[in-house]
């Protein structure tokens, strides 16, 4: 069994010998994500990967370098490692490329593999959000982008598992944006057919009797729609949108719903709030969000726009 390091371990290889520590086959140079007090690199870590940032000198392209942790499950590392391999291989505009390099980088003396993937400068959904509240029209175009981005997963047999906030990035192209899913470790791909997830995602974007035995290209659905919800909803309460001391339902981890509304949605005080608009196009997303309590299984993702037309 590999004894991958220690985020520090990773840390003070860089610090004392800079790119000399990688093994690729263009020449790099490491970004630090802070200088001051001390300059540190480390750019995030989850449950068994750390994050770095380097600059290819040559093209001057911006990576971000995955390192494997020390603790983390071998079967996990091996199921990351399968699912970038896999996604290498499509074109989808939502996919940030990403090579696998079984022994990119070296550590007291010993190499290890690491996930080199294209570093998107996209928002976070969330915070795109709050930069277009005031305008419907961009709300729509974005409902309209996650319908797309969820039939582009399911066509391909694919789910993220953990559609949320941070793991949604928007890029803004002229008039137009381009959706970016970034943390693929919870990914179910085809090739992963008949085994368990790994993790059951943000809480408050979950449906709460997901498990790890759901483990389908259909699993984001509840996720998708709830998304659609909450951008329907500020279609026609701005206000919901405000932080949570300023009487809204935002705490910016969050895209309205918390994990207490997802449980008990008929005691919400959001859900009934949203209900009290009474709007029929919210109606529409509420009753496909709250379909079931008891199974996390969702209709096929539609825009209500479509659904007028049918």
């Amino acid at each position: 069994m590999i004894q991958f390091p220690i985020i520090s371990e990773y840390e003070v290889a860089i610090k004392k010998s800079g790119s000399a520590v990688l093994n690729l086959p263009d020449s790099y140079e490491f970004i630090a994500n802070r200088t001051v007090p001390i300059k540190f690199f480390n750019f995030g870590s989850g449950a068994f990967a750390g994050i770095f940032k380097i600059r290819n000198i040559s093209s001057n392209k911006v990576f971000a370098l995955r390192c494997f942790l020390n603790g983390g499950d071998p079967d996990d590392i091996n199921r990351t490692i399968k699912v970038s391999e896999y996604l290498h291989t499509l074109p989808d505009s939502w996919v940030c490329k990403s090579t696998v390099y079984q022994r990119g980088i070296t550590v007291k003396g010993n190499q290890f593999p690491v996930i080199l993937m294209e570093w998107t400068t996209g928002k976070k959904v969330n915070d795109y959000v709050s930069s277009i509240i005031a305008d419907n029209n961009k709300i729509s175009q974005l409902q309209k982008k996650l319908v797309e981005l969820n039939k582009s997963l399911e066509t391909k047999g694919i789910a993220h598992g953990d559609i949320q906030s941070g793991n949604i990035l928007v890029e803004e192209s002229y008039n137009d944006i381009i959706l970016k899913l970034v943390d693929y470790d919870p990914m179910y791909i085809p090739a992963l057919a008949g085994k368990t997830a790994t993790e059951t995602g943000h809480s408050s974007f979950q449906h709460p009797k997901r498990t790890k035995s759901h483990f389908n290209e259909k699993i984001d659905r509840f996720s998708f729609w709830l998304l659609l919800t909450a951008l329907e909803a500020v279609k026609f309460d701005k206000t919901l949108w405000n932080k949570d001391l300023r009487g809204g339902f935002n705490d910016e981890d969050n895209f309205l719903f918390k994990a207490k509304d997802l449980l008990n949605p008929q005691s919400s005080q959001l859900v009934n709030r949203l209900r009290s608009l009474n709007q029929k196009s919210l109606n529409f997303y509420l009753d496909k969000l709250f379909s079931s309590t008891f199974s996390p299984q969702r209709d096929e993702l539609k825009h209500f726009a479509s659904e007028t037309n049918n």
